[in-house]
């Protein structure tokens, strides 16, 4: 993901928030959820990248 990807997802997770918090509507709420776990996705995924397991070796080599 490009840097530019990140940074229009972050913006349209805030204005989801605003908008929930200037008006309480359900629907501004679920989606600022949504975004917000969308964001929280990405932040994990380039602090911790999917791990490996170890390659198991062969006994006969």
């Amino acid at each position: 993901m490009m840097i530019n990807e990140f940074a229009n997802k972050v913006f349209a997770m805030r204005q989801a928030q605003k908008r929930y918090f200037r008006c309480r509507l359900n629907e501004d709420l679920k989606a600022s959820k949504q975004l917000e776990k969308e964001v929280d996705e990405i932040l994990l995924s380039l602090i911790k990248p999917a791990e490996k397991p170890p390659k198991q070796l062969d006994f006969f080599q």
